[in-house]
């Protein structure tokens, strides 16, 4: 497949009558060389006007929970400097007791805040505190009854131990994000400027009022399309901005926080600013092909080792779409109906998921053999399942067509008695029907 009929295919997505998108991006890298990488659509649209921006491979957008992967970065940054560690009682760092009161014995370490296994609740979006908790408040008010911030459902009940139940919450990464700040003295944003993103010379960041002036000006605005009542319409709605809509000017910069109290402001769970270009570079860096290591290879190997699969019989986590984590990443098993990337094609990606404000994204990556893909739809809404797995079929589609350049085409058996259906190397997932088997083979 060309550059250009990877083009004509995302145009297709964008132009979909039932499903329209109002902008996509994909990424590509395979052995360690980025094969395409490119953004295609509307960045935002003139609410007076409607006149439109086009986006391009440097246009950043907020990209939801695959923020996480570099939030847990800086935690291993500072595990690799011996500055703490995976099994450290993540109360001990953030300087207040940290105990589910149904297992007051039972300390919640920092790797469980990284595989969200901490027995940490948050609320639906609706509650109050449970993603940010306002300046001047404190994320220790979180847990706080006397709080006006305080989450009555922020614990697990007494059959979810600590350290056993996979449960997803996006408050352990706030306080992951304090915790880089208790234990560096830099404020959450400022620390992932100095410590990951200029070493690599990427112009990105956690937080828009810090971005530099050329790093804001490329940020597309995130939108859905809605009807009069709010609701997801593709038929007859509108496109409405959701997040990141700038037109009245950019959010002053709170200057009088202190680091180490409150990482949620800088929004360590979900806002990276990022542009497919950058996002390349960090899957890169991550597969140590950079000039620059972020990480050691024997950190990113215990950032990236399964902690927790779910177990049907013994039913150990909330089971939607994630089956497996690690401190950090999500690990994808391939299973049916569930964390399955592309119909017929099972590769070794570790990653993440994103799904926000009308964003839908997957990041995965091969970090033995250099491969890795990034997936980005904008303008999504509603349910739109797809066929054998619980993501929706938007990032289904890019991910199919992706994948497909990822698997490397096998030798035509000269002797199909002998060879028909069979990998000439050996490869024992070839799909005969396919004509294609998973990078285990080199490229002929």
């Amino acid at each position: 497949m060309t550059k250009d009929e990877l083009k004509k295919i995302m145009q297709g997505l964008l132009e979909d009558k039932r499903h329209p998108l109002l902008c996509a991006s994909i990424g590509i890298i395979r052995d360690g060389q980025i094969l395409f990488a490119d953004t295609m659509g509307t960045r935002y649209i003139d609410p007076a006007t409607q006149n439109r921006v086009k986006a391009d491979a440097d246009t950043k957008y907020r990209m939801a929970s695959i923020s996480k992967l570099l939030t847990a970065t800086g935690i291993w940054q500072l595990i690799e400097e011996g500055r703490l560690s995976a099994d450290l009682d993540a109360g001990e760092a953030l300087g207040f007791p940290l105990r589910n009161p149904h297992f007051p014995d039972v300390p919640i370490t920092i790797g469980m805040l990284l595989s969200h296994t901490s027995s940490i609740r948050e609320g639906d979006d609706d509650v109050v505190c449970t993603y940010h908790i306002p300046y001047p408040h404190t994320v220790k008010e979180f847990f706080d009854e006397q709080s006006s911030c305080y989450y009555s459902g922020c614990w697990a009940g007494g059959n979810e131990a600590p350290g056993s139940y996979y449960s997803y919450c996006n408050f352990n990464y706030g306080l992951l994000g304090t915790i880089v700040e208790k234990v560096s003295g830099e404020r959450f944003d400022h620390y992932m400027q100095n410590h990951v993103f200029q070493p690599l010379g990427l112009d990105c960041g956690f937080y828009v009022p810090s971005m530099t002036e050329k790093a804001r000006a490329s940020i597309g605005t995130l939108y859905r399309k809605l009807n009069d009542q709010g609701e997801y319409d593709p038929e007859h709605g509108q496109w409405r901005a959701q997040c990141d809509d700038f037109t009245g000017g950019y959010t002053v910069e709170e200057t009088e926080y202190i680091p180490g109290t409150n990482a949620t402001l800088f929004s360590p769970q979900g806002g990276l600013r990022a542009s497919v270009h950058d996002m390349m570079k960090l899957m890169l860096a991550w597969m140590g092909r950079t000039d620059h290591a972020i990480l050691t290879e024997k950190t990113i190997r215990e950032m990236t080792k399964p902690v927790w699969t779910y177990d049907p019989e013994k039913k150990n986590g909330d089971n939607l779409a994630d089956q497996c984590y690690a401190r950090g990443p999500q690990v994808f098993l391939n299973r049916p109906g569930f964390d399955r990337l592309a119909e017929q094609v099972n590769l070794p990606f570790v990653g993440h998921g994103a799904g926000a404000y009308g964003l839908l994204g997957t990041l995965g990556m091969d970090l033995e053999k250099k491969n890795g893909i990034l997936v980005v739809a904008i303008g999504t809404g509603g349910r739109y399942p797809g066929k054998y797995s619980r993501n929706n079929r938007w990032k289904k589609r890019c991910s199919q067509v992706l994948l497909s350049l990822l698997v490397f085409p096998t030798r035509k058996a000269q002797d199909k008695g002998k060879h028909d259906g069979v990998c000439i190397t050996g490869c024992a997932t070839y799909q005969s029907r396919e004509r294609f088997c998973i990078p285990n083979c080199v490229p002929i």
